[in-house]
C-alpha cells in the first residue's frame, strides 16, 4: 500500500479532476441499477399473461407520477431509514409504485417503459464515456509526472549508480514498467471504483428485495476473496521476476547492438544468436509461469458466480411457487437480474485485483531507481567558485572501486594555475581514475584533492563541474546538430560563439563543407562523421565552454596524418593558459607539458620535465622507446 500512497502524491495536483470521474462513476452505476427496475414492471404489468381490468387512466402520465414517488421517498428517507432501514425505504417505494401500475394501462406503462430505458441507456453510456475520458487524461498525466520524476532522478545520480545499473534496465523501467504501472494501477483502480459503485447499487437492490436470497448469494464471497488474495500475493512476486526478465532481455539487446562492428567483425553473429536465444528462453518459462497464475482467478471466479446463480434460481423459484411467500415474479426477476449483473463487475474486480498486485511489483522497481541514494553529495553549506587563482592539490589521495583492491594509493599531485601537466604510464596504472576523482565522479576512499586550498567536497556540484571542462577518449556526441551538439554545455550561446569555437577546434571548414553546415545532424554518436571529426567537434565543445580547468583524455593515434595534424593543431588553441591535466597517449603533447607525472599500479614513481624522466626513470624511457616513438602509449583508456 505504501507505493500506492506515493503514487497518489501525483495524483494531488489534479485532485479536481479526479473528483469529477468519481462523480461521473456514481451516475453510471446508479443508472445501470435504475436501468434493472424497468423488468419489475415489465413483468409485473406488461408481460404478466393475465387478464387486466379496465382502469381509469390517471390525469398526469406514467413517468410524471414515478418522479413524483422518487421525490417522495428521498424526502422520507431519513423518517424511513430510522425506521426500519433500506427495507422500509424499499417497501415505501416499491408499494407506491404498485399503486402507480394498477392506476393505469400496460400500454401507458410500456410507453414509460421505452421512454426511461432509452433515457437511461443515455445516461449510463454517457457517464461511463465521460469517466473513461476523464480518468485515460488524469493516467497520462500523472504517468508523465512519473516519468519525468524518474529520469530527473537518474540526473541525480552519482557515475556508480551507471555502473550497477545497465542502460538497458534502466530504459526498461523508464519506458516499459512506466507504462505497465499506468495499466495495472492507474487505469485499474479508476475500474476498481466504478465496479464497487455498481456493486454496491446492486447488492443493494438485492437486500431490498429479498435478504434470504442475498445471504445465499454472498456466503461464496469471503472464501473467493481469500483466494484471490493469495493469487495476487504470488503475482506480486511472479511479475517482479517477469519484468526483470524483459530488462535483462532489452539490455542484451541495447548492448549486442551497440557493439554491431565488433560482432561481426570477429564473426560471433551465431554465437550471439544462441546466446539470446537462451535469455529469452529463460524470459519465456517466466512469463508463461505469471500467466498460468493471472488465468486462474477469472475463471475460478466465474465458476462460483454460476454456482451462486444456480443455487438462487433454485431457492428462489420455490419461494415463487409457495403463494404465501411474498416475493413476485416481477421482484425475482429484477433480483435475479442485478445478482447476475453484479457478477460481471465482481470478476472484473478480481482481475483488477491481481493486475494491481502486478503493478505493485512494478512499482518497486520504478522507486527502487527513484530512491536510490547518490554516493556523491553536496553539502548543505557549499561554497561556489569561478575561478582558479592558485591551482590543484591531491594529497594522499587513495581510491578503490572494490574494497581490497586499491586502483591509487597515497597520491599527492600539484597542478599550478595555468599549467599543463601529463599523466603516462602503463595501461591500467591509474591515470583515467586520478582524473575522474577531479569532477568527482567518485569520491577517494581517503585523502583530499583541494582547487585554491578547498576540498572539492566543499565546493557546489554545479560551481565545481562549471570551472571544468572534460574532453574523453571516448567522444560522445548526441544524436543532435552539429551547432546543438557545440553548445551543449552552453545551450544559450549565439551562432556567432559557435562558429569561433570550431574555427579555433579546426573543424569550421569541414563543417561549412556539408550541405547543412552547422544544422547537419551527426547521427547517433556521432556516426555520420569521421574520427577526427567528432574529435574537433567535441574540442570546439570545451572551447565555447571557456573552462577553468581542462581534463583532456588525448586519443588520436586511430587518426590519419592529416586529421592528427588538425586534431594537434585544435588541441593546442584549447589547452593554451588553462589549468591542464592530460591523460597522454602521443609524444607531441608530453614534450609541451609543463610536468610530466609516470604512474604505475596507482602510485606515482617519478615526475619532472622529459628530458629528466628520460635520464633518471627507467619506466618512462621504456615507455618512449616502446611506444612512443611508435606513435601511441595506449590505445585504450584504462581505469
Amino acid at each position: 500500500m505504501e507505493y500506492y500512497r506515493r503514487l497518489l502524491v501525483y495524483l494531488k495536483p489534479y485532485w479536481y479532476i479526479a473528483l469529477l470521474g468519481l462523480f461521473l462513476m456514481v451516475i453510471f452505476a446508479l443508472s445501470s441499477g435504475f436501468s434493472l427496475t424497468m423488468l419489475y414492471p415489465a413483468f409485473e404489468k406488461v408481460f404478466a399473461g393475465k387478464p387486466q381490468a379496465p382502469v381509469a387512466e390517471s390525469e398526469d402520465a406514467v413517468y410524471t407520477q414515478v418522479f413524483e414517488l422518487i421525490g417522495s421517498t428521498i424526502d422520507k428517507a431519513p423518517e424511513l431509514y430510522a425506521e426500519g432501514g433500506l427495507d422500509k425505504i424499499g417497501s415505501y417505494f416499491k408499494s407506491g409504485f404498485d399503486e402507480i401500475l394498477a392506476a393505469n394501462s400496460p400500454l401507458s406503462v410500456l410507453e414509460f417503459l421505452c421512454l426511461g430505458a432509452v433515457l437511461l441507456m443515455f445516461i449510463k453510456t454517457s457517464s461511463d464515456y465521460a469517466s473513461k475520458v476523464v480518468f485515460v487524461g488524469l493516467e497520462q498525466k500523472m504517468v508523465m509526472l512519473l516519468r519525468n520524476n524518474l529520469f530527473r532522478s537518474l540526473q541525480k545520480q552519482s557515475l556508480d549508480f551507471h555502473h550497477k545499473f545497465k542502460s538497458g534496465e534502466l530504459v526498461t523501467r523508464m519506458i516499459s514498467d512506466v507504462a505497465a504501472v499506468r495499466v495495472f494501477t492507474i487505469a485499474n483502480v479508476a475500474e476498481i471504483v466504478q465496479n464497487s459503485m455498481q456493486i454496491i447499487v446492486f447488492l443493494t437492490m438485492t437486500i431490498i428485495i429479498s435478504w434470504k436470497l442475498s445471504l445465499i448469494a454472498y456466503v461464496v464471497v469471503p472464501p473467493l476473496m481469500i483466494l484471490v488474495g493469495r493469487i495476487g500475493h504470488k503475482l506480486k512476486k511472479y511479475s517482479g521476476r517477469a519484468q526483470a526478465a524483459v530488462s535483462d532481455t532489452l539490455s542484451f539487446l541495447s548492448e549486442k547492438i551497440s557493439a554491431a562492428r565488433i560482432v561481426i567483425a570477429f564473426g560471433q553473429g551465431d554465437r550471439e544468436a544462441r546466446t539470446f536465444e537462451k535469455v529469452t528462453g529463460h524470459y519465456y518459462r517466466r512469463f508463461v509461469k505469471l500467466m498460468r497464475l493471472d488465468l486462474l482467478a477469472r475463471p475460478f471466479s466465474e465458476l462460483m458466480g454460476a454456482v451462486v446463480g444456480v443455487a438462487v434460481l433454485y431457492y428462489g423459484a420455490t419461494i415463487i411457487l409457495n403463494p404465501g411467500a411474498g416475493l413476485s415474479t416481477g421482484s425475482f426477476m429484477v433480483f435475479l437480474a442485478a445478482l447476475f449483473s453484479m457478477m460481471h463487475p465482481i470478476t472484473r474486480n478480481v482481475k483488477v485485483y491481481t493486475d494491481i498486485k502486478k503493478g505493485a511489483a512494478l512499482m518497486a522497481r520504478i522507486f527502487e531507481v527513484m530512491d536510490y541514494e547518490p554516493t556523491i553529495k553536496e553539502k548543505d553549506d557549499a561554497v561556489e567558485v569561478d575561478k582558479v587563482k592558485r591551482g590543484i592539490e591531491y594529497r594522499n589521495v587513495s581510491f578503490s572501486y572494490e574494497k581490497g583492491v586499491p586502483v591509487l594509493r597515497d597520491i599527492n599531485l600539484e597542478i599550478p594555475a595555468g599549467k599543463t601537466v601529463a599523466l603516462v604510464g602503463p595501461s591500467g596504472g591509474g591515470k583515467s581514475t586520478l582524473a575522474d576523482l577531479l569532477p568527482r565522479f567518485y569520491d577517494p576512499d581517503s585523502g583530499s584533492i583541494a582547487i585554491d586550498g578547498i576540498d572539492i567536497r566543499d565546493l557546489s556540484l554545479r560551481s565545481l563541474r562549471g570551472l571544468l571542462g572534460i574532453v574523453t577518449q571516448e567522444i560522445i556526441l548526441f544524436n543532435d546538430t552539429i551547432a546543438a551538439n557545440i553548445s551543449y554545455g552552453k545551450p544559450d550561446a549565439t551562432i556567432e560563439e559557435i562558429k569561433q569555437a570550431s574555427e579555433l577546434a579546426n573543424a569550421r571548414d569541414f563543417i561549412e563543407g556539408f550541405e547543412k553546415g552547422f544544422d547537419t545532424l551527426v547521427g547517433e554518436r556521432g556516426s555520420r562523421l569521421s574520427g577526427g571529426q567528432r574529435q574537433r567537434i567535441a574540442i570546439a565543445r570545451a572551447i565555447l565552454n571557456n573552462p577553468q580547468i581542462l581534463i583532456f583524455d588525448e586519443a588520436t593515434s586511430a587518426l590519419d596524418n592529416e586529421s592528427e595534424r588538425a586534431v594537434q593543431e585544435a588541441v593546442s588553441n584549447l589547452l593554451r593558459d588553462r589549468t591542464t591535466l592530460v591523460i597522454a597517449h602521443r609524444l607531441s603533447t608530453i614534450v609541451n607539458s609543463d610536468k610530466i607525472v609516470v604512474i604505475d599500479n596507482g602510485v606515482i614513481v617519478d615526475a619532472g620535465a622529459h628530458e629528466e624522466l628520460l635520464g633518471r626513470c627507467p619506466l618512462y624511457s621504456r615507455l618512449y622507446e616502446t611506444e612512443f616513438t611508435t606513435g601511441a602509449l595506449s590505445a585504450g583508456k584504462e581505469q
